[in-house]
């Protein structure tokens, strides 16, 4: 049935330790698997993240009309900016997993259902920086799961008063997942 909201969510996390624990709890309670189960297809989604992002880093990645692909490759090479070398890794992976998906490639649909590249990009710069085990990266894409799941119930009066203001930037939100050793 899945968390009607924010407050259900951070009452399960509090109960469970955080919020991908208890994204990967529900998912065993509504599946019947093992949290060894759930845990594996989490890292499979990983790997395949992983794969597009290395894939569209090559710089070979290109759409059949040619006009996407390589520009993940030369972010990449391009050194470090201004605002730091995780971020430019970040936008270089982000833009990898785009053009592999635009390219036709094994397509990353993140839990938004958008395949920007923008959560596989986020996991991976920040799972690596932080030294991250695979299981805990996979808890925290059960978390982005688990927001985006939210977000995706919301009702039609709730998107009507809401997205308008956040896309002409008038209204503005945040979300700050602070789980220790979580990626």
């Amino acid at each position: 049935m899945g968390f009607a909201n924010l407050v259900d969510l951070l009452e399960a996390a509090h109960a469970t330790g955080s919020l991908g624990e208890a994204v990967v709890a529900l998912e065993c309670e509504e599946t019947g698997d093992s949290r060894d189960t759930v845990l594996a297809r989490l890292i499979a989604s990983l790997d395949v993240m992983d794969a597009a992002i290395d894939t569209g880093l090559t710089g070979k990645a290109r759409s059949r009309s040619g006009l996407t692909g390589g520009d993940a490759h030369r972010v990449a090479e391009s050194g470090t900016h201004v605002v730091g070398a995780a971020f430019t890794d970040t936008v270089a992976a982000a833009l990898a997993v785009g053009e592999v998906n635009a390219a036709m490639g094994r397509v990353v649909a993140a839990p938004t259902g958008g395949a920007s590249g923008v959560l596989p990009a986020v996991l991976r710069t920040t799972g690596r920086g932080r030294a991250s085990t695979r299981e805990e990266m996979a808890l925290a894409l059960a978390a982005a799961g688990g927001i985006g799941a939210i977000i995706a119930a919301g009702t039609t009066a709730q998107r009507q008063r809401l997205l308008p203001g956040l896309a002409n930037g008038t209204l503005r939100a945040g979300f700050s997942l602070t789980e220790p050793q979580s990626g």
